[in-house]
């Protein structure tokens, strides 16, 4: 049996970005990245990935399904829940030898197998470094930019009224996928971009009719 501990608001974070009613049933979960100490979560069109060393061990990675991290989140209320003094606090997860996964709420155990079925190779779809320092104009669906925020907010154990001066950057890199950060480490979230024709030369034009004056009819018959 292995333990191991994750923080509460990575899970509720988690949670946020995985998919509902996929035929890709393995993204319907949680993914507990065990090699790499990451928990990840994605739909297909944006992925959060936030470092959680203390699920890091030599359990073979799992996928927890949305029902079984429903009834975990489901027992954390009152002090526990989001922005409040206890949101953040770590949850024990237990890993039996037969591969059935604890977590230790405040009710007791909840216990499920984990998905069976294999994640996507997430790491190679993240923007490597260098990629990151040259940015390019991009289109992002902007529910998901939305959402991206507010999943980061959850992580840092934060409400959208308690962070009403909270920011996050939002890099495009053209075609790639973007990335949304606080800069503060430990959660980032991934975003496929709109294939889109609006670039720089759209942002420019809007901005000088934006600048525009007015016509006046003078300017009109003089120009008639």
């Amino acid at each position: 049996m292995q333990t191991l501990t994750v923080p509460l608001s990575l899970i509720r974070a988690a949670r946020t970005h995985t998919a509902e009613k996929d035929l890709r049933y393995y993204l319907q979960g949680v993914y507990f990245d065990t090699k790499h100490g990451k928990l990840v979560a994605t739909d297909g069109h944006r992925m959060l990935i936030a470092s959680a060393s203390g699920i890091q061990s030599n359990v073979a990675p799992f996928i927890i399904s949305n029902e079984t991290i429903d009834a975990v989140l489901s027992q954390y209320k009152g002090d526990y829940g989001r922005g409040k003094r206890l949101g953040d606090i770590d949850i024990t997860v237990t890993v039996s030898d037969e591969m059935t996964v604890s977590f230790n709420t405040p009710i007791g155990l909840i216990s499920g197998k984990p998905v069976d079925g294999t994640f996507p190779d997430y790491r190679r779809v993240i923007p490597k470094p260098d990629d990151v320092m040259t940015e390019k104009p991009a289109v992002f669906n902007q529910t998901y930019i939305y959402e991206a925020f507010d999943a980061i907010l959850v992580a840092r154990n934060k409400t959208l009224k308690a962070a009403s001066n909270y920011a996050v950057k939002v890099f495009g890199f053209g075609d790639s996928c973007g990335v949304v950060t606080d800069g503060s480490g430990g959660v980032v979230v991934i975003v496929m971009p709109i294939r889109n024709e609006i670039y720089s030369e759209a942002a420019a034009a809007a901005c000088s009719e934006a600048l525009s004056e007015p016509v006046t009819d003078m300017q009109t018959a003089a120009a008639a």
